[in-house]
């Protein structure tokens, strides 16, 4: 959360936000298992991740607002609760994931 906290804070300087603004950057974070790997041959080869973990993650983004951050509960186990402030934003059935889950958006931190 802290680096997504300062990705979001460096493309949302002005001189940033002009040139990136077309990136419609949101951020989703999830946590859980994931496979990682590499795929191809001697070559080229290419790395990758997947997983269910990976792709809540990437559904969260495509829920998140431009300069927003989207998180899961299995995250917010994770980290120290008083260390930020986030609130829950809703309860979603993600495509491709069986149980609807909890998503918490991440406001501000707190220093």
């Amino acid at each position: 959360l802290k680096c997504a906290r300062d990705i979001i804070k460096v493309l949302s300087v002005p001189q940033n936000k002009k040139l990136l603004d077309w990136a419609g950057v949101g951020i989703g974070i999830n946590t859980g298992q994931i496979y990682l790997g590499s795929l191809g041959s001697d070559t080229f080869k290419d790395y990758t991740i997947i997983g269910n973990s990976v792709n809540i993650a990437a559904r969260l983004c495509g829920l998140a607002s431009q300069y927003q951050i989207l998180f899961t509960e299995a995250t917010l186990k994770l980290i120290k609760k008083t260390e930020f402030n986030y609130r829950p934003v809703k309860r979603v059935t993600l495509r491709g994931i069986s149980s609807p889950i909890n998503v918490l958006e991440l406001i501000q931190h707190q220093d």
